[in-house]
């Protein structure tokens, strides 16, 4: 249980260390949501991997997973609010 306080400052942490990965890993599409994508930062991925990516895209705007692996994942995150619809 994160405080707004904390929720902001780790915010800031995940920002810096996305900011600085080669490549983009899962957890670091909130920091390129706001950023064009290179191809050069997409790097290798294995097949579990993009499926975290591309659903990352979808929960940061909200979606529910009826795959229950997925929705238990961001379920975990301390940023993802499931939308109502």
């Amino acid at each position: 249980m994160l405080n707004n306080l904390e929720r902001r400052n780790l915010d800031l942490i995940r920002d810096a260390e996305a900011g600085k990965h080669e490549h983009i890993e899962p957890g670091d599409m909130r920091y390129w949501r706001a950023r064009p994508i290179v191809r050069k930062k997409l790097g290798n991925h294995s097949g579990a991997e993009w499926n975290v990516l591309v659903a990352e895209v979808e929960a940061i705007h909200g979606k529910r997973f009826d795959d229950a692996w997925l929705q238990q994942y961001f379920d975990e995150r301390y940023w993802y609010v499931p939308s109502a619809h």
